[in-house]
């Protein structure tokens, strides 16, 4: 629906090149791979065999999978490219209200280089251009997360419990929020 948007343009940073490209039938390896490396740390606390921990990715994995596809079946699913390697991926979802990021994730030895905020980056260019809130759910345990994105500009729309909701609003947006509450 809108794949071609989020074709982001060649972002030059001091450490490299930063692009992304739609998921293809090949990279189902890779994204388990992604999804392994987002979740080591949660599962590492867990003391039980390794095969049960595999088994208990793979399942996680699946259905995270599954739920993705029904819950935003028109979302754009891409794989982040760092100097032509595969590091990440990225679910975005956009409608007629908002862009949405349903999901990223960095493979644990290419984070911390910039690569994930180039990539929040573009999506904040794209929501600008098409004067839509860029918007993502992060848990409450996700403390460098939050951080990351408070950084970026993110507030915290709506606190749902387990997660915040929150948004980046566009100057575009903000300057007609602020218009229509001087107008009331």
């Amino acid at each position: 629906m809108f794949a071609s948007r989020y074709k982001f343009a060649i972002y030059l940073m001091k450490s490299g090149i930063t692009t992304t490209r739609p998921v293809q039938p090949g990279d189902a390896s890779f994204l388990y791979q992604v999804f392994v490396s987002s979740r080591e740390e949660e599962f590492s606390l867990l003391n039980w065999p390794q095969d049960k921990i595999d088994e208990l990715m793979r399942s996680q994995f699946d259905l995270q999978t599954k739920g993705y596809r029904s819950m935003f079946p028109a979302s754009d699913h891409l794989v982040i490219v760092f100097n032509g390697e595969p590091v990440g991926r990225v679910l975005v979802n956009e409608n007629q209200a908002e862009i949405r990021i349903v999901d990223i994730a960095i493979l644990t030895p290419f984070r911390r280089r910039g690569i994930g905020r180039t990539v929040v980056r573009g999506l904040m260019q794209t929501a600008e251009k098409s004067r839509k809130p860029l918007r993502h759910r992060v848990y409450h345990g996700e403390l460098n997360a939050i951080r990351f994105y408070f950084a970026l500009g993110y507030r915290v729309i709506e606190d749902e419990g387990a997660a915040f909701h929150m948004e980046w609003t566009p100057a575009s947006m903000k300057s007609e929020i602020q218009a229509g509450e001087s107008a009331a």
